[in-house]
């Protein structure tokens, strides 16, 4: 088998028989004795597939990291503040409709005219209606229910009070149990079905009673006290 190798002294290539390797041989270009030799085979080609890219890491910038704690300081504030409206928005709607409900209360302890008990009592329908959505948000049932008892008592003396024309008012079975459970100590035995000067004001009207009424009458000033003492047990609830 032919093979190559250089000479020692000028490099050209040199071509023999690999059997006379080993051979010491005159060059025939510079002339100069050279040894002919086998070359060591040459060394395999390099693979040419491409190597992997390095996987990349996220690493978060030293300047971002000290920026987190006042990011969530950030945060807790907004929360703080939010929760702090809510709380002052609650407040303000229970103190809106307490001191309705106290105006009302100021005015019948100093004898207030019917004109203007009907002006309060409409006054504190109107609050009511307005802050009920946001009292019932925040869970103020027990406040709600409150007010809303105090309010029937104060409506249905302002539809028995109209225009101060009413001189008697009668007390059903539902309002007895209604004063006792303001805390009232009521009995009906104390109050006459229909009571002498009851029966001869109707007879004046041209309008006899009917003794078979099951309601019990009193004077409109003992009524209307019986109402409002009702009121003021709840609203003193509410405070």
């Amino acid at each position: 088998m032919l093979v190559k190798c250089n000479c020692y002294n000028c490099s050209t290539h040199l071509e023999f028989d690999s059997a006379n390797a080993g051979q010491v041989i005159n060059c025939p270009t510079c002339g100069m004795e050279t040894t002919l030799y086998v070359p060591p085979p040459s060394p395999a080609p390099k693979s040419t597939v491409p190597a992997s890219p390095p996987q990349q890491q996220f690493t978060v910038p030293k300047a971002s990291m000290n920026f987190l704690p006042w990011i969530i300081v950030a945060m807790l504030v907004v929360v703080a503040v939010f929760a702090a409206y809510k709380w002052h928005e609650e407040k303000a709607s229970r103190r809106n409709v307490l001191q309705a409900l106290m105006e009302i209360q100021s005015a019948t302890a100093l004898g207030v005219n019917p004109s203007r008990y009907r002006e309060l009592v409409t006054k504190a329908d109107s609050t009511m209606n307005l802050e009920k959505t946001t009292l019932s948000r925040f869970g103020n049932s027990e406040f709600l229910s409150c007010a809303e008892k105090a309010m029937q008592f104060y409506r249905k003396a302002n539809r028995e009070w109209f225009d101060g024309q009413a001189s008697w008012g009668a007390i059903t079975k539902q309002d007895f149990e209604d004063f006792q459970a303001a805390g009232m100590n009521v009995n009906p035995a104390d109050y006459p079905h229909n009571p002498p000067d009851f029966v001869k004001f109707m007879a004046a009207l041209g309008e006899p009673v009917n003794t078979n009424q099951q309601n019990y009458i009193v004077p409109i000033n003992k009524w209307l006290s019986l109402n409002w003492n009702a009121a003021d047990f709840y609203i003193e609830k509410m405070k």
